[in-house]
Formats: structure tokens, C-alpha cells, sequence
């Protein structure tokens, strides 16, 4: 009897672990052939998934904005808990980012798909407890507080950032 695949979960599959290999080893830091090694797969078999190294990152990006907050804690605990659930990421997702765009002109990372859909993911997954209107100034308060923390050993408190949260959202 042959073997029934869920084409659809597989590829998910293989979006989900392509996701570590860009954080270890950054976008242009591996190739397909070496992403197929990475993932234990042939290299035709990931092409048959994903025609393109660009392809595969644009799956990753909308699983790396997928933002799951908890419903249930008051806003403020819950950027907070998001940030804390970030952290151990956050390193590989600042190296792939900045390897992703490199050199490139401002204009050209605007008009990026992969971008816009990590940016448009992460705005519509705190939207319902930032507020729309405030939705950038929590993500540039958690992220940065994130990159100072990552820069600091993470000497700065959890406190310094619901503080900052709470004079963005009150």
C-alpha cells in the first residue's frame, strides 16, 4: 500500500525547521543544497516544495510573525510575556534580517514581500492589544528593548519594559 502524504503539513514541516536554519546560519549563509543537507531531504525534494531559496524564505517569514498572545492577561503582561517568549530567538531573527537586506537601498527593503508580510504579521498579532494606533510604538519598544538586552547581557530589567509599555498604552 503506498504511502499517503499531507503534502500541505509537510511543507509546513519544512517551513517550520528551514526557520532554525536561517537563524543559525542566516540567509545568505546557506544555499538550497545546503538547506536540504540541513533538513535531511534532497535537494529536489525541497525544490519540489519550495522553486526557490526566496520561496522557502517567504513561508518562514509569515511562521516567525505569527503572534500568539495570552488572551487572558491584562495587556501589558501579555507584550511583556511576549517579549520573554522572543528573547531566546530574538538574536538569530536580528542576524537574519540584517543578512537579508544587507547593503540593500531603503526603496527596495519597502517594497520587499518577505519584509512586509514579518512587518504586516507582527502589527496584526499585537494590533488587538496595542491598538492600532499604537501598534509601531509597542514593537519598537519591544524589540528594541530586546536588541538592548541582547547588547547588555540582559543586565536591563523586565520592569524598565512594561514601564515603557505602560506610557505607550496609557
Amino acid at each position: 500500500m503506498p504511502k499517503i502524504v499531507d503534502h500541505d503539513a509537510y511543507r509546513e514541516d519544512i517551513a517550520n525547521r528551514a526557520v532554525q536554519v536561517f537563524r543559525r546560519r542566516g540567509y545568505a549563509g546557506v544555499g538550497m543544497r545546503e538547506m536540504a543537507k540541513e533538513l535531511g531531504m534532497s535537494k529536489s525534494a525541497l525544490y519540489h516544495y519550495y522553486p526557490s531559496k526566496k520561496a522557502l524564505f517567504l513561508a518562514c517569514s509569515a511562521r516567525v510573525a505569527q503572534i500568539s498572545l495570552q488572551p487572558e492577561a491584562a495587556p501589558i503582561q501579555a507584550l511583556v510575556k511576549f517579549a520573554q517568549d522572543w528573547e531566546s530567538v530574538f538574536p538569530g531573527e536580528v542576524r537574519i534580517i540584517l543578512d537579508y537586506i544587507g547593503t540593500r537601498d531603503p526603496a527596495d527593503v519597502r517594497k520587499d514581500e518577505a519584509i512586509a508580510i514579518a512587518v504586516r504579521g507582527f502589527r496584526d498579532g499585537l494590533s488587538p492589544v496595542a491598538g492600532p494606533d499604537r501598534v509601531n510604538q509597542v514593537l519598537a519598544a519591544v524589540f528594541g528593548f530586546l536588541l538592548i538586552r541582547y547588547f547588555s547581557g540582559g543586565e536591563n530589567d523586565w520592569l524598565e519594559l512594561e514601564e515603557m509599555l505602560g506610557r505607550i498604552l496609557t
